[in-house]
């Protein structure tokens, strides 16, 4: 069972996830994400060579949209499709402006709930790692029946966390996000611009793109964050920490936080490895130390087990190379074929795509949110 930390810490608010009283993810508790967020924002330029326009969420506030990858949602009279200044237009943030990079708008509309998300893809989707055939037809079924009353055409996305839910609870739900919904498409045409139409729940500033299960144990000394968590109804193991012994020290955050931040990490072989951060990757070096010879097999997949454990602490995402310590071929096939097993290990998305002549291995992994280094 895991366990959740929310804590106040270096002067910020952050939420650690333990696992055999392992920290296995940090992040800053971020009460001002836009993220989910959905507006009716007004196209204040448009860029054709790069098939893109700039919008206002708010009179200062501009955001890139991708009108050749996303069909323009129009919420004002239009005799064509073409997008043009001045249109007001529905949109969803899918990234958070960060750096020198605008935020970014799709017109894949949503709403998420704790068991799925509602969309207007028209398409029931089940959580592949949901595996009971048996549950999955049952949510289907109920899913189904839920979309067709509505007779909105919606789609509907099951997240994996349904698989131990009451069915009743995850029927009520798509009701009501499937209202929701609708009810953003209806209302928005009547709204001015700048209107901000759905806000992101506030679990998902708690925790992120994590889905604590419904027996996962809370434990928070911040009550506004208690509160929430309480008002949600999500939860049956919810504490308020009342002690005088801090709840950061109590939970050695001083270890876990210099763990994720931390250039250098010293691995039990005498190895180490070295992370740096560039604009376009994240590069990570395989040092020897004191590691032998002998065990350099050993202390690669050491450091791969480390680093994917590393990758899911910090949250980091995008284009990843690794300079592992050179070996000879059949070490370095046993070496790939441990690399091939860890990634599938990781349920945010890390993908092996190959070793390069120069021995350096290159990766990729899903962005879901900023990562810890960006947030802090």
């Amino acid at each position: 069972m895991k366990r959740y930390v929310l804590t106040r810490y270096s002067g910020r608010r952050l939420c650690a996830c333990f696992e055999n009283n392992i920290c296995t993810k940090l992040d800053v508790i971020d009460n001002e994400s836009i993220i989910g967020n959905i507006y009716v924002a007004r196209v204040s330029n448009i860029v054709p060579n790069i098939h893109g326009a700039f919008v206002n969420l708010s009179p200062d506030f501009i955001a890139y949209f991708d009108y050749q990858d996303n069909k323009p949602i129009f919420l004002n009279d239009k005799k064509n499709d073409k997008l043009a200044v001045g249109d007001r237009i529905l949109v969803k943030v899918v990234r958070e402006a960060f750096g020198n990079k605008r935020a970014v708008v799709s017109s894949d509309i949503s709403v998420r709930g704790r068991y799925g998300v509602c969309d207007l893809s028209g398409r029931i989707g089940i959580s592949s790692r949901i595996e009971d055939k048996a549950k999955k037809e049952e949510l289907r079924s109920v899913l189904k029946e839920c979309l067709s009353e509505s007779g909105t055409g919606f789609g509907y996305i099951v997240r994996t966390v349904a698989a131990n839910a009451d069915i009743e609870e995850v029927k009520a739900e798509c009701y009501h996000l499937t209202k929701t919904l609708k009810d953003i498409i209806t209302y928005a045409k009547t709204r001015e611009q700048y209107t901000v139409m759905f806000e992101t729940l506030d679990l998902e500033t708690i925790f992120g793109e994590d889905n604590p299960e419904r027996d996962s144990e809370i434990i928070t000394d911040l009550e506004d964050i208690y509160d929430k968590i309480i008002s949600s109804g999500y939860f049956d193991n919810v504490r308020l920490y009342k002690d005088e012994y801090e709840l950061c020290k109590l939970y050695n955050f001083d270890k876990w936080y210099n763990m994720a931040t931390a250039r250098l990490i010293h691995l039990k072989s005498g190895a180490s490895i070295v992370i740096d951060h560039a604009e376009a990757m994240t590069v990570i070096d395989v040092n020897t130390g004191s590691s032998r010879k002998s065990d350099f097999l050993k202390t690669n997949i050491e450091a791969m087990d480390m680093i994917m454990y590393q990758l899911v602490l910090r949250n980091i995402s995008g284009i990843i190379i690794v300079d592992f310590i050179n070996m000879g071929a059949d070490d370095t096939a046993t070496l790939l074929e441990h690399i091939e097993l860890a990634v599938k290990k990781d349920k945010v998305g890390t993908h092996f795509v190959d070793m390069t002549k120069l021995a350096l291995c290159e990766f990729t992994r899903r962005k879901v949110k900023r990562s810890l280094r960006e947030q802090l």
